[in-house]
């Protein structure tokens, strides 16, 4: 069973939610670059957002896409200090930082609630729902360059888009954020969808981690054919996987890869200059693990892991 239809068995529970229990406080778990993006989003529409994250901020300054913002939301580090569920929370923590990240579901989430999982990799529900505390959990694909450059600033340099399996709870989460800072598509295979978005993450995020460059990186002829090995090898284990992915959709992937300005950064290569641990098991990991099953070679992708766990250690 694939993700949309976990997540379809579970939408069936409470799709009919009355429009008082949509609306009403949102909560954002991660503070980090996504997460504060999708607070500066909804903040801008009107709704009232609840920061949750280690270094609360009471204002975000925006600079997206040629415009610049200040959006006030309520800031919070203490899941103790939540008095009551809410409808709609937004998880934008990493990967491995799901686990810690229960503690602020257990106390804003009810069976009522819808949990937007914003983050990397594929298999977002079967992650997310044993810390849902009985919530819906909603996938999303997050399709924007965005860094975090300071407490409480970002910089939203492309993309907009946010992918979501086809249904009700999408439908709503549309209304929530509108389309003037992100906006969300409905998709009808998101396991296919998913593994397109983790083609793109492998192309280029392990390779500007490694050399500590932007995605001007890139531009290097030699680096550029290694991130077209990267997808094609792992194209092989996601078509192995159920994913719907042809020559045309991997020609895609590669044909994005320029799509990006090459200042842009990528989220693992301001996790390295940062300091922070690196997903590498939820962009290289995964992957292996799925060769593994499907018995594939991934000498590249090995190659690739084993890199990133030297330098991230």
């Amino acid at each position: 069973m694939n993700e949309g239809d976990l997540l379809s068995r579970r939408s069936r529970v409470g799709s009919n939610t009355p429009q008082e229990e949509r609306s009403g406080r949102i909560a954002v778990v991660g503070g980090g670059a996504v997460g504060s993006l999708f607070a500066a989003s909804l903040a801008s529409r009107g709704h009232s957002v609840l920061l949750c994250s280690r270094n609360p901020t009471h204002v975000l300054h925006v600079e997206s896409l040629g415009r610049t913002l200040d959006v006030h939301v309520e800031g919070t580090r203490d899941p103790n200090s939540v008095s009551a569920s809410v409808p709609w929370i937004v998880l934008a923590t990493k990967t491995y930082d799901s686990g810690s990240a229960s503690r602020w579901l257990s106390a804003l989430s009810n069976a009522s609630s819808v949990i937007v999982a914003a983050q990397n990799g594929i298999d977002h529900v079967e992650r997310i729902s044993p810390l849902a505390n009985d919530a819906t959990v909603l996938p999303a694909l997050v399709y924007a360059n965005v860094e975090r450059t300071g407490p409480g600033q970002i910089v939203h340099r492309a993309g907009t888009r946010i992918a979501c399996p086809r249904g009700p709870h999408t439908e709503h989460l549309q209304e929530l954020l509108g389309n003037e800072i992100l906006s969300v598509e409905s998709v009808d295979d998101f396991h296919t969808a998913s593994w397109l978005k983790l083609l793109g993450n492998l192309a280029v995020n392990p390779l500007t981690a490694l050399t500590e460059r932007r995605l001007d990186v890139l531009e290097i002829p030699r680096v550029h054919d290694l991130a077209i090995a990267i997808v094609n090898e792992a194209a092989q284990v996601a078509r192995a996987d159920g994913a719907r992915i042809g020559e045309a959709e991997v020609d895609s992937v590669i044909a994005s890869l320029g799509s990006y300005p090459a200042t842009a950064g990528t989220s693992m290569l301001h996790d390295r200059l940062a300091g922070r641990p690196l997903e590498i098991e939820a962009m290289v990991g995964v992957v292996l693990q799925r060769a593994q099953q499907h018995s594939i070679g991934t000498p590249v992708l090995s190659a690739l892991r084993a890199l990133l766990l030297a330098v991230s250690e």
